[in-house]
């Protein structure tokens, strides 16, 4: 099975890095002095101490996709439970029986009028639960995957602990792929990456709510740049949800683009919208989008 890691120079400014200013420490004892006393029951729920610590990562997306309360003793578990349940993680988790439901689609058409493998971008790949999920149920169909995928995974891999995670998950999946530590902002190293080998779908989850308007369209266009025609690019996006509110308080930031924010820099970056799906509560949203044949 192949599996390639490489690392590639980081020339963008991270806008999406995810990486705490504050010590765990020095946020409590912030947060006493706010007389935000709340918030400190978060130090003994699992999830909570992610949040604190990692912020959304690709760890504690995983988190919230398992959806296993734990944490510190009776009080510990019940805290988790509680933030598990909040919409976030509810949109989180029915966003990945969506994204799975469409890359299905999307690969199979893909197969059907591309000649040679379907090359496939997922960015930020964060620890491939949609690809390996997506993989798994294919293989399950009988359409053995291996003998007509071929994927990479891009993440800036901020903490230096996804790419390996993400290499053990893919191996235990049995699913190849070429992992390469990239900030996704750097559109050029994209661009050099996959040179005359265009992309026939582009994955990209969690990523453009973290992004200021003009970074957002940078990446957009960067999408655009590497894809063959008619190729297909999954996208998501966050409305404010009810935790939105305690963002500061985490040393988060999120723009939240209103739907048509996000669809008028689709189509300013080159895309047709062809399919656009809400988790049940409105908080996540998915677009199918397709660079078309024809040029601008």
């Amino acid at each position: 099975m192949t599996m390639t890691v490489e690392k590639h120079k980081q020339t963008a400014v991270a806008h999406h890095a995810s990486a705490a200013r504050t010590t765990p420490g020095k946020q409590a004892w912030q947060w006493l002095r706010q007389g935000k006393l709340h918030l400190l029951m978060l130090f003994l729920s699992d999830f909570g101490r992610d949040i604190i610590t990692r912020k959304y990562d690709a760890f504690t997306t995983d988190r919230a996709y398992v959806n296993k309360p734990s944490g510190i003793g009776l009080v510990g578990r019940m805290v988790d439970r509680m933030v598990l349940k909040q919409d976030m993680q509810v949109a989180l988790r029915e966003r990945l029986d969506i994204v799975q439901a469409e890359l299905t689609t999307a690969l199979i058409a893909a197969s059907e009028r591309v000649a040679d493998k379907v090359r496939v971008a997922s960015g930020p790949c964060g620890l491939l639960r949609d690809l390996t999920r997506t993989w798994t149920g294919l293989e399950q169909q009988g359409r053995n995957p291996a003998n007509w995928l071929d994927i990479s995974g891009f993440d800036l891999d901020e903490r230096g602990d996804v790419i390996n995670e993400a290499q053990l998950r893919a191996a235990s999946a049995g699913m190849p792929i070429r992992l390469v530590e990239h900030d996704l902002l750097d559109v050029d190293g994209l661009h050099g990456y996959y040179g005359h080998r265009p992309v026939h779908v582009f994955l990209s989850m969690g990523l453009t709510v973290w992004l200021d308007p003009a970074s957002r369209l940078r990446f957009l266009r960067g999408i655009h740049d590497v894809m063959a025609p008619a190729g297909v690019a999954i996208i998501d996006n966050f409305r404010e949800h009810d935790a939105s509110r305690y963002l500061k308080a985490f040393e988060m930031e999120a723009w939240y683009p209103s739907d048509e924010e996000q669809e008028s820099q689709l189509r300013e970056a080159g895309f047709e919208i062809d399919n656009k799906r809400e988790s049940s509560n409105g908080v996540s949203v998915v677009y199918v989008v397709r660079k078309p044949h024809r040029t601008h």
